[in-house]
Parts: C-alpha cells; sequence; structure tokens
C-alpha cells in the first residue's frame, strides 16, 4: 500500500485502502449470503467477482488515492461472495466429500497467500509502479475465476424439475 501512496500521492490515507476491503466484506458478506440463499448462488458469485475484476482494474489505473481507495470498495465486492464459496462446494458434492472440498477450499486460499507474497516482492524489487502489475494479475485471476463459475457451475436451482 505504501507503492501506491508513493505514486498517487495521498499518503495520510494510506489506511483506508486496508480498511475498504475490511469493511466492504463485512457489511455485505451476511446479505449477500441470505440473498442468494433466495435467488441462487451463480449470479452472486460471477456478477460479484466480475465487479471485483473491474475495482481491480480501477486500482491499477489510479491517479489519485481518492481513485485507488474508490477501486478497493469496488474490488472488495467481490470479498462480499466469499461465503458462497462453501455453501457452492457443499451444494454440488455428495455429503461424504464435503470436508474435503471444505478444506481444499481453505487450503486453496492459504496458496493464493503464499503465492502473492513472492509475486508481490518480485514486482517490487523490478518496477517503479509495480503495484499496477499486482493489480493486473490480480484482475487476470479474478476475471478468469468469473468465466468458470458462469461457464461450469451449474446449480440445481437453474435446473428445470420435470
Amino acid at each position: 500500500m505504501r507503492e501506491i501512496a508513493n505514486a498517487v500521492g495521498g499518503s495520510g490515507n494510506r489506511v483506508w485502502l486496508f480498511s475498504a476491503i475490511a469493511i466492504v466484506s463485512c457489511v455485505l458478506g451476511p446479505p449477500i449470503s441470505q440473498a442468494a440463499d433466495y435467488w441462487g448462488r451463480k449470479c452472486f458469485v460471477v456478477t460479484l467477482t466480475l465487479l471485483g475484476c473491474v475495482g481491480c482494474i480501477i486500482v491499477s489505473r489510479a491517479t489519485s488515492m481518492n481513485m485507488a481507495i474508490a477501486g478497493e470498495v469496488v474490488a472488495g465486492l467481490a470479498y462480499g461472495s466469499q461465503p458462497l464459496l462453501y455453501a457452492v462446494a457443499s451444494e454440488i458434492l455428495p455429503r461424504r466429500y464435503r470436508a474435503l472440498a471444505q478444506a481444499g477450499i481453505n487450503a486453496f486460499i492459504a496458496l493464493a497467500g503464499l503465492f502473492s507474497l513472492p509475486v508481490g516482492f518480485t514486482v517490487i524489487g523490478k518496477y517503479r509502479e509495480c503495484f499496477r502489475i499486482f493489480w493486473y494479475i490480480t484482475t487476470a485471476i479474478q476475471a478468469v475465476s468469473a468465466i468458470i463459475c458462469a461457464i461450469l457451475y451449474h446449480p440445481l436451482l437453474d435446473k428445470k424439475v420435470s
């Protein structure tokens, strides 16, 4: 976050870069989970992931601290769908595999965190406005995730019952 503040100015507001995602996650997680129970999970997962992709693009192209914070808020919308990942895994797998799938989700999240640290450090050491490259990578990952969910996730609610 220091690199963003150095590139766009406004280092006094740097704390909002961290806080924006935490606030959006805490505020949106429960109502999105409830709404997804009523209207289906697929539209929420795909739409919010695509909005997260848009937020990542905003942060990567930020020219001011306000623009970076706004991008973080929009990117944080994708975090509102995180609780749905566990519900989706439980929905599409037989009961005997659910615990393994949820452990796999946790392991994948941990691996993503372990991946982002060396990539971030490598990019910071080589490029002047390194945060932009990191956010481009995040944009690509979220776009691929949204496309995969849109194409391959077919919940039972979408199937016609004869």
